[in-house]
């Protein structure tokens, strides 16, 4: 009876209701004002329902506020993700209740705004520190002045998104078209899928011409168009030729020469049915016709198809007694690398053409980030040097937004359904390619691609740690881990590619692309990755060593005949001219797998 009593004296805390207009007055964002969720940018419909957030006020959808933050006064209630994980880290530091296994953070009210202010402050205030604090590999202001972006006068550096409002997802510093007004850039990010507005990824620096990279657009089953986003694509497509971004091309226009292709990376078909779901492929009409905008869908599978095939290969090189050559056919592995190939070839050739080109998947994360890093391997010398390799990994995968959480997140969840796919593996397969068919062009070897996917699985280093750089600064990431490209600058001299021969930019203004054969037949099962455990010793680095030995010893043999030649000249009587019309015998290196012992008996005979 006394605890009845007692329980009779506790007043249950009444469960919020939506704003009222004491609270509209404090700025919180009326549900007639919001038509999409500020973290995805997907659009509320009746299954995507409007929440507000009991700490800042925004409107924000199912998936993006299910987070509860449990008040003194008034009880549990519902808060977005960046609240929550303000709050969550000013609980942790200051040492108030948290209770991870509920989700739920104790503050008092007056207390949020004051926390979540200066947690902000001091993750911005961190992050800066340690940029200036020690010398980056990565710094976007200067990569994009490395492509000669001041020159053109068509791009800037947008600083707006420190605060991740422009698209959470997206780096703080990200290359948009200069001359669009803050309210166009805005129209253009809400009608992309996540926000994920096409943003500048590489820029010729001979043709002046971009790739761009974003996500597919909100077009649905009826088509529909955005008027900034036309005149965004304009500003991409015109930008080559310095033409003002005003001037686009209106439908039905004969104005401009410029033409940009768009390469959708998906199947039609895929495309098609995300029209289901809202969204959808560009409708070239839209933006002045096929001899202004050519679409381009590339075909290539999804994670899941991906992951399948991952699957059915590790069980061909797991089998020992089966037919290695014919599981590896099965899997498809082989063929899903042809056809990203092929559609970082086309990228790369029409961008060298002097074509403007956008590359999309649905959400602009996986298949995007594998197409346009290694198109920019075939177009840029210094992207295939080892500095210049982590960088392109750092831009086009670490800070814009690869899930490798989500995607990697251990080396057992490739083989787990959901969301994970070993999508960055596959790339690493596919640069693994170009280095077999180009030796000469690569100043790193087989041994780097190795141990950056052995960086991404063992979760060492806080370089592939969760999805977006938005949520490695909400852990001060970078403050708290070591980076992987620090210990890459540590170990320089073990991913020496011997027979690397930088490009002479004095005899040639641009080096050509690196175009591969790009058919199954031409391609080269990745034994050094998939194979390791067969092999007694570290085959990678066995392999290297050997060729290393093999070409000391062929340099050792040409220095032998040139002191023989030396020799033979003043006895015999011949002239400087005369030994200029000799031809000269051409020694050719032995492939990479001759045994140290056969070099050195060949080079002794």
């Amino acid at each position: 009876a006394a605890a009845a009593a007692a329980a009779a004296q506790v007043k249950t805390p009444a469960k919020p209701t939506k704003p009222t207009k004491k609270d509209l007055k404090k700025g919180w964002q009326a549900d007639s004002e919001a038509a999409f969720c500020v973290y995805c940018n997907e659009a509320f419909t009746f299954l995507r329902r409007r929440h507000h957030c009991r700490h800042c006020g925004t409107v924000v959808c199912d998936h993006c506020s299910q987070y509860r933050i449990e008040l003194t006064d008034v009880g549990k209630v519902r808060t977005c993700v960046r609240c929550y994980h303000s709050m969550h880290d000013a609980a942790t530091g200051s040492g108030e209740l948290f209770a991870d296994k509920h989700r739920t953070v104790t503050l008092v009210r007056t207390e949020w705004e004051e926390e979540r202010r200066r947690i902000r402050q001091i993750s911005i205030a961190s992050a800066d520190e340690a940029v200036a604090s020690k010398e980056e590999w990565w710094n976007p202001v200067f990569e994009f002045s490395r492509l000669r972006m001041d020159v053109s006068k068509s791009w800037s550096v947008l600083q707006d998104n420190d605060e991740y409002t422009l698209c959470s997802t997206y780096p703080r510093k990200i290359v948009l078209p200069a001359r669009l007004s803050p309210a166009q850039i805005q129209g253009a990010a809400k009608f992309r899928s996540k926000g994920r507005l096409p943003i500048l990824s590489w820029l010729h620096p001979r043709m002046n011409t971009p790739i761009c990279r974003s996500s597919q657009p909100y077009t649905g089953l009826a088509g529909r168009s955005s008027e900034d986003d036309r005149m965004y694509i304009a500003a991409i497509r015109t930008s080559g030729s310095g033409r003002p971004s005003e001037g686009y091309v209106a439908e039905g226009s004969d104005e401009g020469d410029m033409s940009l292709t768009i390469f959708d990376a998906r199947p039609k078909v895929n495309a098609m049915a995300n029209q289901f779901k809202g969204k959808g492929y560009e409708r070239v009409g839209h933006y002045g016709g096929e001899d202004v905008v050519q679409l381009i869908f590339l075909d290539i599978a999804n994670i899941h198809v991906v992951r399948s095939s991952m699957q059915n290969l590790v069980k061909a090189c797991a089998d020992l007694t089966g037919d290695l050559f014919k599981g590896i056919a099965e899997s498809k592995w082989m063929n899903h690398l042809s056809s990203i190939l092929k559609g970082a070839a086309l990228i790369a050739a029409g961008t060298d053409a002097g074509e403007p080109a956008i590359v999309h998947c649905s959400d602009g994360w996986d298949r995007t980030s594998q197409l346009s890093s290694l198109a920019q391997l075939m177009l840029d010398d210094y992207a295939r040097t080892t500095e210049g390799f982590c960088k392109l990994v750092e831009k086009e995968w670490v800070t814009v937004g690869h899930q490798f959480e989500r995607r990697c997140g251990g080396f057992e969840k490739v083989f787990e359904q959901g969301d994970s796919s070993p999508i960055f593996i596959q790339w690493l397969d596919t640069v693994y390619q170009l280095l077999v068919q180009f030796p000469h062009h690569f100043e790193f070897g087989e041994s780097l691609l190795i141990d950056v996917a052995d960086a991404v699985y063992s979760e060492w280093f806080g370089t592939f740690l969760y999805d977006s750089e938005y949520i490695r600064d909400l852990h001060v990431v970078r403050q708290t881990t070591f980076s992987f490209w620090e210990f890459i600058k540590s170990n320089q001299a073990k991913y020496k590619n011997i027979l690397f021969v930088p490009a002479d930019h004095e005899v040639h203004s641009y080096p050509a692309p690196l175009i591969p054969a790009c058919e199954t037949v031409s391609l080269r099962f990745w034994d050094g990755l998939f194979r390791r455990s067969s092999y007694p010793e570290v085959h990678h680095v066995r392999r290297d060593t050997e060729l290393e030995q093999v070409v000391l010893s062929q340099q050792r043999y040409i220095q032998a005949l040139e002191q023989r030649l030396q020799a033979i000249e003043p006895s015999s009587g011949h002239t400087a001219q005369d030994s200029a019309a000799v031809p000269v015998l051409l020694l050719k290196p032995p492939p990479p797998l001759v045994t140290v012992d056969q070099a050195d008996s060949e080079s002794k005979a």
